[in-house]
C-alpha cells in the first residue's frame, strides 16, 4: 500500500546521564500479515568508536590537506599514491609527475639539489642529476628538478 514502509535503519547520537555522548545504528522492520502489521523488531548496535574514527579520520585528512608541509602518502610497495598540495607548493612537482614513483628517489634529489644550491649560491647550479632552476635568486624553496 501506497506510504507504507517495511522498515528502516539510521545512525543516531545520543547524550547518556553521564553526559557521555553514544553512537549507534538503529533498523526498525515491520512484521505484516495480509498488510496489518503484526509486530515490529528493532536492534541497536553501538557504533561509538567507529564513528570517533571517522571523526579522526576527517581531522586528519583536514590536516594533510592544508598542512604547510610537504606531504606523500605511499602504498605497501613505496610508490606515491596522493600527495598534499603543501608537496607542490614546496618542491614544484604535481602529483602527476611523481604518481607512482618511488618517494626515496624524489627525496634525494629535492635533498641533494637543494644542498648543493645553498651551497653555490646561485640562481641556478649543474649537478650530476641534470640541471636545478630556482624561481628566485633569494628564495631555496621552490626548485623545479627533472624527474
Amino acid at each position: 500500500m501506497a506510504g507504507e514502509i517495511d522498515g528502516y535503519s539510521l545512525d543516531k547520537r545520543f547524550i547518556r546521564n553521564d553526559g557521555d555522548i553514544v553512537y549507534v545504528h538503529m533498523t526498525i522492520a515491520c512484521y505484516r500479515v495480509k498488510g496489518k502489521v503484526q509486530f515490529a523488531i528493532a536492534g541497536m548496535l553501538d557504533i561509538t568508536e567507529r564513528k570517533l574514527a571517522e571523526e579522526s579520520m576527517q581531522l586528519a585528512s583536514m590536516v594533510y590537506q592544508n598542512s604547510s608541509e610537504a606531504m606523500v602518502v605511499t602504498d605497501s610497495d613505496g610508490e606515491i599514491i596522493t600527495t598534499n598540495p603543501a608537496f607542490t607548493e614546496i618542491t614544484g612537482y604535481s602529483l602527476a609527475d611523481v604518481k607512482g614513483k618511488s618517494p626515496p628517489n624524489c627525496w634525494y634529489r629535492v635533498i641533494r639539489a637543494t644542498m648543493s644550491y645553498k651551497t653555490c649560491y646561485g640562481p641556478s647550479i649543474t649537478t650530476d642529476i641534470g640541471k636545478v632552476r630556482s624561481k628566485s635568486t633569494t628564495k631555496v624553496e621552490k626548485h623545479i628538478l627533472p624527474y
